[in-house]
């Protein structure tokens, strides 16, 4: 399992022994703990403390290299006679990394070598031999307290499985399962057509994470993505789950951070399951990831009549994959950290909001300037705590108590000057660039509950600042924030101006640079509505631009969630202002600062009309976002657009004109539930008391609207899976309104016999209590309104319902019909056999069950009106 260091902690060694360096170990010599590097010539051993380089020693003053047969940790390096006076011949060390310690010599040794001779040669590398240490073995490293034995038992698999190492790691298979010939990462059942893909990528420092873009970075969009890539584009499939999932066991109580992603696909043919095993802050540096990939295939021939070992998916899923990705761990134990190092990484403040956490709550290890940040904290809370009663003072007396500060460290300043003391100390690392960017990124987390956790964050800050009266206070406060959230032109320093966060901001949109930013701060100043409450008090207009650039131009998808989630919220609240009835109060405009509560007027209605139009820019930006591909933003940038359009006709207009019609045509085969559900949303929200574009939605390239709801009636249309009632519910009512519009979608359904059997299924005695009672009213409805007027469709549904109205009418006592259900029940009932002989033949069997529900159950006049109105058709028709 190869490591590899994070450049930053190789640069600030080098500064230390004047060389470019590629390797760094912990070992143990002489008693004594030394960092062993490996330059490019040369390979160092630096004082554990960091302060100076020991001692220097040339690759080609490298004899020998013997690792002991009994001692798993001890190695002998033997010199030359052209070695350095002052160095022994012989030098024993300890290392717990000795596998990856020997693979760095060699492969640095033979560097050397072919740069001196310019010929390749083998290392001098000889294998379990029996070293002579001279006396007592005093060495900690190999001692059991650092390394403890695990019992066998423990790592042993059970019954009926193999153990089997790759890249550095071992996991658990089934025994039934081989290495399929040519292919090291991939293992096959031969019987069952079952097979397993085990990626494990290389160590990579966890600077790089954070700077990959999101579809890498983040765990959730990087597993489905890597599931979509072993999907054909002509294959049909359905996201049965994607979901956080928890590793059940860790056998080698290893150290670093475990978090795993779960995705399920269904096909026609098989279920693929991808799982995503990310493990971060692997020791001893704790500064470097690896993605372990475990990909699976279960062939659907198990399930329809061979007999095989797993059965089903849901047992191959639990025994075979899931069972693989608990079991992983690395066959190198690594217990110790270079605690010296890592602190000096945090002094130097080289570290995300993650690392911060991982830092201080896995290994206890603060950096030096937690003495600033707690100083910094505890002014603000004392500003705080003249406007908001005894809890900033409680607050101060819990940081107090957790005594992370000397006594005499506190000091009693403004939290400008602390930062600017803060920029200037000397334990910073030399050349330490972007330091002050590092400084408001560090503080930013302290605020945002890094020391007091839920207790105080930044929605707690901003909450608070809204109750400062005292004009300089509030000022200070909010000057803070914008040095917090440290927007700057890219390879630029930022400099404090005094201007207020709505000129930063203005300025931010409008530059041509590449602008930086701590994305944390601003995500939580949208979603808070801080922004929006700044620009409120110069130029409301401002802020719809600023949410039009973020979802345009920034690169980071939290970020854009960010500004979907405030514009859902937003117009929700304008809903909510207009008691769920869209914009028809006159005065009621949204701004930048949110729904105003006016009593309306000619200024008011203009008001109204201006900020309608600004945010009628935020239709293409967020029609723009649908379309990334991302499943969770698509779904965000819906609901955005759902709420948009419910409160204005205008912007359902710019919606159609915007080609947001064919985003929606597109998301309507989505197989991903919750994106499919919003796009019916919004979908419900466009036709909602419009004909013309339900008209024009219904029709549009031939119907494909209609015939993608008649698809969704029908299910996914793979073995096994089903859409949600929610999903169906939303179908329904979609169709119900576009048949008002368009005589097509009334044909095409009546036409299509796989919806019809779809819908009528639900309300079978044996599905009825699956559904609740909204949605079989809304079935009742929807079948009524299929069939009014139209003799033909009335004998095709009534084929088919009425028999199940008589089984329903004989099992009322078990299944009563309560409410508007039953009125809807009996009325679709009257439609149908209205003008239809065939309907009132099947009917006439029912007479008897009728007449008796109509002496017994009814209980309303209009129901008992229904009945008898059912019944007089019948005995009509006799005569």
């Amino acid at each position: 399992m190869s490591q590899t260091t994070s450049p930053a902690i190789l640069k600030a060694l080098s500064a230390i022994v004047n060389d470019s360096l590629n390797y760094v170990s912990l070992i143990e010599y002489m008693e004594e703990q030394y960092y062993l590097v490996l330059g490019r010539f040369s390979f160092y051993f630096i004082k554990n403390d960091l302060s100076l380089c020991q001692a220097s020693i040339k690759y080609a003053h490298l004899e020998k290299c013997l690792t002991d047969e009994k001692k798993v940790s001890l190695v002998q390096i033997q010199l030359s006679d052209n070695r350095d006076p002052t160095h022994p011949q012989k030098l024993n060390i300890y290392s717990q990394d000795r596998i990856t310690l020997i693979d760095s010599f060699i492969c640095y040794w033979q560097i050397d070598y072919m740069y001196r001779y310019r010929t390749f040669a083998k290392f001098p590398l000889l294998l379990r031999q029996k070293i002579d240490i001279k006396g007592k073995d005093f060495s900690n490293i190999s001692s059991s307290r650092h390394q403890s034995k695990i019992p066998s038992k423990i790592l042993a698999p059970p019954v009926g499985y193999k153990a089997l190492e790759f890249k550095g790691y071992k996991f658990f298979i089934p025994k039934l399962f081989i290495r399929k010939k040519g292919k090291e990462s991939e293992y096959i059942n031969v019987e069952q057509k079952e097979n397993v893909v085990v990626q494990i990528s290389d160590c990579s420092p966890i600077d790089n994470l954070c700077k990959m873009p999101d579809y890498r970075k983040d765990i959730q969009e990087f597993a489905q993505n890597l599931a979509m890539s072993r999907i054909d584009a002509k294959t049909q499939y359905y996201i049965m789950a994607s979901k956080p999932y928890i590793k059940k066991y860790n056998l080698t109580s290893d150290k670093a951070q475990i978090n795993c992603w779960d995705v399920h696909i269904r096909t026609h043919v098989f279920d693929l399951f991808v799982t995503v095993h990310r493990r971060k802050y692997i020791p001893p540096l704790m500064e470097v990831f690896q993605d372990i990939v475990v990909i699976s295939i279960f062939d659907f021939h198990n399930e329809h009549g061979h007999v095989g070992e797993y059965r089903s998916s849901d047992n191959f899923f639990q025994m075979v994959h899931h069972l693989i990705v608990d079991s992983i761990y690395p066959i190198q134990r690594q217990n110790l950290i270079y605690k010296n190092i890592i602190e000096e990484r945090s002094n130097a403040l080289l570290m995300d909001e993650d690392t911060m956490n991982f830092y201080h709550y896995n290994l206890n290890i603060q950096p030096i300037g937690i003495t600033y940040a707690v100083n910094y904290l505890r002014s603000i809370l004392s500003i705080l705590s003249r406007y908001n009663g005894e809890y900033p003072k409680e607050l101060n007396r819990q940081l107090k108590n957790m005594k992370l500060v000397r006594k005499d460290e506190y000091i009693e300043k403004p939290p400008g000057v602390i930062v600017s003391n803060f920029e200037e100390v000397s334990f910073r690392a030399k050349d330490n660039s972007n330091w002050t960017q590092k400084i408001a990124r560090y503080l930013s987390h302290i605020l945002n509950g890094g020391l007091l956790q839920s207790q105080f964050t930044f929605q707690t800050f901003i909450k608070m600042i809204q109750n400062v009266t005292e004009s300089q206070d509030e000022m200070n406060l909010k000057d803070e924030l914008v040095y917090l959230l440290h927007i700057r032109e890219k390879n630029r320093g930022f400099q404090r101006t005094g201007e207020p966060i709505t000129t930063i901001i203005k300025n931010f949109i409008g530059s041509n640079e590449p602008q930086m930013y701590n994305e944390n701060v601003l995500i939580v100043m949208i979603e808070s509505g801080y922004l929006q409450q700044e620009f409120s008090f110069l130029n409301p207009k401002d802020y719809p631009d600023f949410l039009i650039h973020i979802l345009k131009s920034s690169e980071r998808i939290k970020v854009k969630e960010a500004a979907c989630r405030k514009i859902i919220k937003l117009f929700a609240e304008k809903k909510k202002e207009n008691g769920g009835k869209g914009p028809t109060t006159p005065g009621g405009g949204v701004t930048a600062g949110g729904p105003k509560h006016t009593n309306g007027g000619p200024s008011m209605k203009k008001a109204d009309e201006s900020s309608k139009i600004e945010f009628i820019n935020l239709v293409e930006p967020l029609i723009n976002t649908m379309k990334t591909g991302n499943y969770n933003l698509a779904s965000l940038s819906t609901q955005a657009l759902v709420n948009l359009c419910n409160y204005s006709d205008d912007i359902k207009d710019i919606f159609i004109q915007k080609q947001g019609l064919n985003a929606i045509l597109e998301y309507l085969t989505c197989k991903e539930e919750d994106t499919l559900l919003n796009i019916l949303k919004l979908l419900q929200a466009l036709i909602n008391k419009s004909e013309t574009i339900g008209k024009q939605i219904s029709e549009e390239n031939n119907n494909e609207c209609v015939h993608s709801l008649l698809r969704i009636l029908q299910g996914p249309d793979i073995p096994m899976t089903k859409f949600s009632l929610k999903i169906t519910f939303l179908a329904l009512q979609i169709l119900r309104a576009l048949i008002q519009y368009s005589l097509n979608a009334k044909s095409l359904f009546i036409d299509n016999a796989g919806a019809i059997e779809a819908v009528i299924k639900l309300i079978r005695i044996d599905q009825i209590l699956t559904i609740n009672e909204v949605m079989e009213m809304s079935i009742y409805s929807f079948l009524t309104q299929m069939v009014r007027e139209e003799n033909d469709y009335k004998r095709i549904i009534g084929k088919k319902v009425l028999p199940i109205c008589n089984e329903r009418l004989q099992r009322n006592s078990e299944i009563p019909l309560t409410g508007s259900m039953e009125l809807k029940f009996f009325k679709m009932m009257s439609v149908l056999v209205k003008n239809c002989k065939e309907n009132i033949y099947i009917v006439k069997g029912m007479k008897d069950r009728l007449t008796n529900y109509l002496s017994n159950d009814a209980k309303e006049l209009r129901i008992k009106n229904k009945i008898y109105h059912i019944i007089s058709v019948v005995e009509s028709f006799d005569e």
